[in-house]
């Protein structure tokens, strides 16, 4: 068992860290005003306490958190934004076998059933 408050000091550690390693980023392409829209955190690690305003703090840039868009059937077990990055990878996936479509609802309204099949196969992988 590790006490929560050691656990607590490791992800701030690793946290502060990224951000340093961000703000550096940002400072070699010389941001200045090049990100009006800010950031955008995806993953689990955007559900951590407090981590958008430290983001905002930290980087001097709007932060909003990444939902999934545009998903029919399962909203409600994947609105959380720790699905986002696998959720973008299948669509990308999707979309580079079976063609780029420009239409309005890309991967979701063309290939709705390639789609459905997908979540059905990931609904195996939920608790």
């Amino acid at each position: 068992m590790i006490p929560k408050k050691q656990v607590v000091r490791v992800i701030d550690a690793r946290v502060q860290e990224l951000l340093d390693m961000v703000s550096g980023e940002l400072k070699k392409i010389a941001r200045s005003g090049m990100l009006p829209a800010g950031v955008v955190l995806s993953g689990g690690g955007a559900n951590l306490p407090g981590f958008p305003a430290l983001v905002k703090e930290k980087l001097g840039l709007p932060v909003r958190i990444a939902r999934p868009m545009r998903v029919q059937g399962m909203i409600d077990t994947i609105s959380d934004p720790s699905f986002t990055v696998a959720l973008g990878l299948v669509l990308w996936g999707i979309d580079q076998e079976v063609g780029n479509t420009k239409s309005s609802g890309g991967a979701f309204s063309s290939h709705g059933g390639t789609f459905r099949r997908i979540l059905d196969w990931l609904k195996n992988f939920l608790p």
